[in-house]
């Protein structure tokens, strides 16, 4: 088997772990705010807000822009499987459009012909391995279409996006993505 992670954990880390649990503040507290403070500030961002894993931060965005039971929602198959479950949790049906062989990410035409094809009601763009997916096309074809835009960045912490940090949103409008202007 090969392993895709090898987590290492020192003395400090330990530590760090070892007073939180001793707080007792282990879901909420000074630590969390202090790391969604400093995550924003990493990516150039107004806010963060920390949730306790990927499928719980993007439920969370499919719920904040309206995405619920009946709706379709064009998303890739080459992604962790939180993408769909997402998608299912909220209620609503995941429709796979393909990838761009030289990107991994999402390919724009596949999905407006997805979301033509499917009447869907928004786009979840997957980012991988750090590289954004085409988001000036994939936003395109949600204010054409009109559908929602959301993006699944979990995998692209630190990426930057048209020379620019790239700052992901889910907006409840038509599709809108945020970066912050240099």
């Amino acid at each position: 088997m090969i392993d895709i992670a090898d987590p290492r954990f020192g003395e400090a880390e330990q530590a760090a772990v070892a007073d939180v649990l001793e707080s007792g503040m282990v879901a909420d507290g000074p630590v969390v705010r202090q790391f969604e403070s400093e995550f924003a500030d990493y990516c150039e961002a107004d806010h963060a807000v920390a949730t306790a894993n990927g499928t719980a931060a993007l439920v969370t965005a499919l719920d904040a822009v309206g995405i619920g039971d009946g709706d379709t929602v064009v998303t890739t198959p080459f992604s962790f499987v939180a993408s769909a479950n997402a998608i299912r949790l909220v209620g609503a049906e995941p429709v796979f459009a393909d990838i761009d062989p030289e990107t991994y990410n999402l390919d724009p035409d596949l999905a407006r012909a997805a979301v033509r094809d499917h009447d869907a009601d928004a786009i979840l763009a997957v980012h991988l391995y750090g590289l954004p997916a085409d988001m000036s096309e994939l936003a395109a074809v949600a204010d054409e279409e009109g559908v929602r835009l959301v993006e699944d960045a979990a995998q692209a912490h630190g990426a930057h996006y048209d020379v620019r940090p790239w700052v992901p949103s889910a907006t409840p409008g038509p599709s809108r993505f945020t970066r912050r202007r240099t």
